[in-house]
């Protein structure tokens, strides 16, 4: 809450190897997946910026979760027309529009600053969408090459029977 994002990155990588990053990025996603356990945007802002970080110096599309960040930025018109439509287990949830200004000026490296204020701050202020049809590209061409079961993204975490 009182940390930059930048600190909290470091802090992962400290904790964590280089190795422990695909672990670990799941572990994000199952976070950012379930709105109980990460009830606060400037949560999820910091977990998808902690997801993002732990690939940055690779190129976007070979990001084992770059569907997660293209999912994020397009979860919108068909789910926004219900008004209060429950979320279904393990869907990502839907952004505010100040959360998909961020992730997409961070996927795209639209800005230096990004990481050096705390995620209440990046919340705050003023973004615009930046242009991910690159991304989109560059993951479908990945995509492509991947055998159909590698593509199915059938989560392997069920729900508890009620």
């Amino acid at each position: 809450e009182v940390q930059t994002l930048e600190a909290l990155c470091s802090q992962l990588h400290q904790c964590f190897t280089k190795q422990d990053n695909y672990k670990v990025g799941c572990a994000l996603v199952l976070l950012v997946q379930n709105v109980d356990l990460l009830p606060r945007t400037w949560q999820r802002l910091a977990a998808t910026t902690l997801l993002y970080d732990m690939y940055r110096g690779e190129p976007l599309a070979n990001n084992p979760f770059a569907p997660v960040f293209l999912q994020l930025l397009q979860v919108t018109d068909n789910n926004m027309k219900v008004p209060h439509r429950k979320l279904e287990f393990s869907q990502l949830p839907r952004l505010s529009t100040a959360e998909k200004s961020f992730v997409s000026q961070l996927v795209t490296n639209s800005s230096k600053d990004l990481l050096k204020k705390t995620a209440k701050q990046a919340l705050s202020q003023e973004g615009h969408m930046m242009d991910v049809s690159t991304l989109q590209v560059a993951l479908a061409d990945k995509l492509n090459e991947l055998p159909a079961t590698g593509r199915s993204a059938i989560s392997v975490v069920f729900p508890e029977s009620e």
